[in-house]
């Protein structure tokens, strides 16, 4: 009798793992594939009267936003979809706004100037990173909104502007750059532009007041910061693009007269968009891995704004430039180096930012 109990145990729970076995693989035996959405945003032109107008396109199909609006930057959380800009309120200033689903949420009230250059989502908190217009001698304040309620970030009372934004955890990442005055001899002052970064609204400078530099974006890898950006020599000379990990610079081009304007990281490679002029001296939107620029397909000469990775896909928003040749400029994105136009050339237009997500 124990014998047979025992068997017919061991059955049950053959029986039992085959079954869960089987409830858990597919006809093929490989996972289910993940969809992938690729969203961009930036502005059109209308034919006739040339004002632009924010949109974003998702997977190509175009979605307008608010008319006589510009937007910079998107992020997708769930099915919501969060853009950042500026818009016409009909008062004396534009103002900063992020449209959730296409639907405007103003973050200043047009009073005076304000912009939001960059927009981040956490859980159920929307950030938004920009600057409004502040007293003299500052004329700008950098700040960020969360849910709407803005948090102005110390910059010496000389001004300062807020170009990019990331959550990680707990803590918000904000870059851009503020003002510094330096009185280099007795009848001479420069006024540079300090690049840095605020985490948690503390300051860390990335130069030191000697030239004129930015930064654009920043991207947190576990402990690791990276900060894409400018610098610009203070005798006017020509402006290369750098990145800094940890507030170290890494140049991400010998070419003069270039910058760069995003920067991200897949694994154990640092990817940036970049912009140089090319030998025709137009600006030619490039990307950089690592240490190597990597040309986009298309025409030679346009703008890119910003980099995404997921999995081993690189993704670059930007235009491709008419260059009066009798069309209109091209907003595009490029998947891994290949173009994706987003427009037809009949209407002047651009992306300035992309997000990807993918799902069942």
């Amino acid at each position: 009798m124990r014998y047979d109990r025992q068997m017919f145990l061991l059955a049950i729970l053959l029986t039992l793992a085959i079954s869960l076995g089987c409830g858990t693989s597919t006809s093929s035996g490989k996972p289910p594939q993940l969809i992938t959405d690729v969203y961009a945003t930036g502005a059109q032109a209308d034919l006739t009267t040339g004002v632009l107008s924010a949109v974003y396109w998702k997977n190509g199909a175009m979605v307008a936003l608010t008319p006589n609006s510009q937007a910079y930057s998107i992020a997708v959380s769930g099915s919501d979809v969060y853009v950042a800009g500026l818009q016409n309120t009909n008062k004396q200033y534009y103002a900063a706004v992020v449209w959730k689903n296409g639907t405007p949420i103003q973050l200043s009230d047009g009073t005076s100037f304000a912009v939001a250059y960059a927009v981040a989502v956490s859980g159920t908190d929307v950030y938004a990173a920009g600057y409004q217009a502040a007293a003299a001698p500052a004329g700008t304040q950098a700040g960020y909104w969360k849910n709407g309620i803005f948090t102005a970030l110390p910059d010496h009372g000389e001004g300062s502007q807020a170009l990019g934004i990331s959550i990680s955890g707990p803590d918000v990442y904000v870059v851009g750059y503020r003002t510094q005055t330096t009185q280099v001899d007795p009848t001479h002052f420069l006024h540079a532009w300090v690049a840095q970064y605020w985490k948690n609204g503390v300051p860390v400078d990335l130069t030191d007041a000697t030239n004129f530099a930015y930064g654009t974006s920043i991207f947190v890898a576990g402990p690791d910061i990276y900060v894409g950006g400018t610098q610009c020599p203070a005798d006017g000379s020509p402006c290369l693009g750098y990145y800094w990990k940890n507030g170290s610079p890494v140049a991400a081009t010998t070419q003069l007269y270039s910058q760069v304007t995003s920067v991200a990281v897949a694994g154990t490679s640092v990817y940036a968009s970049v912009n140089q002029l090319n030998n025709d001296r137009l600006s030619q939107g490039l990307l950089l891995k690592d240490t190597t620029l990597l040309p986009l397909s298309g025409e030679p000469a346009g703008n890119v704004n910003q980099v995404a990775t997921i999995g081993n896909d690189v993704y670059v928003a930007g235009k491709i430039a008419a260059n009066g040749q009798g069309k209109a400029d091209i907003a595009a994105v490029w998947k891994n180096g290949t173009l994706i136009p987003l427009t037809d050339g009949t209407h002047n237009s651009y992306a300035t930012g992309v997000a990807v997500v993918q799902h069942n």
